[in-house]
């Protein structure tokens, strides 16, 4: 008897621990779900492309709401994830109706911008480990870098520029080193033998690109630096769209 009161305990634990599998996959299949379209949308309206937009706002909406209602629950230990996911309802909602009353893309793509820094918060709050996050923490200094670069000359880029720049470059190199030693689930994003082997490929150029900036910095060439520093997003940006299903929004 008592040897059957542990055979089923055993079971019942075995089950617990299979359940918690099963759901934590689901929410996994359903973020890469998310992403597919999100950054679809959050391309497309970067590109001026209406029609496309509009398409993807269409898409997104609903599979915003679906993963609303079916995961809301999953991050209810998170006393904020209720503003978290309000926050980006709202977010989600403003780039539909711009794009819907033909507003400025920019705005729309401004305000789906929001998303995946919000949804990375959310999940790192709730210890979730998630490929495309690291992405996103790689996102933040590298565009901020590019931007300060974009449209300076020689002359007009400041020594407090090459100084905010390199500072930004430190805290590239720390997220980029983060994103090399990322797990990757190629299954569970769907990425096939080739489709992987060209995301590695991405990720050995841009960290060439980093290595060429790393070593302009280091001197006083100005016209390099800003060449240089414009030349960390090409790579990178393309790495990051492969994660959307742009298929689905012609």
């Amino acid at each position: 008897m008592k040897k059957y009161i542990i055979f089923v305990l055993n079971f019942i634990i075995i089950l617990a621990v299979s359940s918690a599998v099963l759901a934590a996959t689901a929410l996994e299949k359903d973020m890469v779900a998310l992403d597919k379209i999100y950054i679809a949308a959050l391309s497309v309206t970067n590109q001026d492309d209406r029609n496309m937009s509009k398409n993807a706002m269409k898409l997104l909406v609903p599979q915003w709401q679906a993963f609303n209602k079916k995961h809301f629950r999953d991050f209810s230990k998170d006393k904020k994830a209720k503003n978290s996911f309000a926050k980006i309802s709202r977010m989600i909602d403003d780039a539909a109706r711009i794009v819907r009353l033909n507003g400025q893309l920019t705005d729309a793509h401004e305000s789906l911008e929001g998303v995946r820094i919000t949804l990375l918060k959310l999940r790192k709050r709730n210890s979730i480990d998630y490929y495309i996050d690291y992405l996103t923490k790689f996102h933040e200094p590298m565009e901020k870098a590019v931007l300060l670069a974009k449209g300076k000359t020689p002359e007009t880029l400041s020594s407090q520029n090459i100084s905010t720049i390199k500072n930004l470059f430190a805290e590239c190199l720390r997220d980029w080193e983060a994103v090399k030693q990322a797990k990757f689930d190629s299954d569970l994003f769907n990425f096939p033998p080739e489709k992987d082997k060209k995301r590695q490929e991405y990720i050995e150029a841009e960290t060439q690109a980093l290595d060429k900036l790393r070593t302009v910095l280091e001197g006083e060439n100005k016209e390099a630096i800003i060449k240089t520093t414009m030349a960390i997003k090409p790579n990178f940006a393309k790495l990051f769209i492969m994660f959307g299903d742009f298929a689905m929004i012609k």
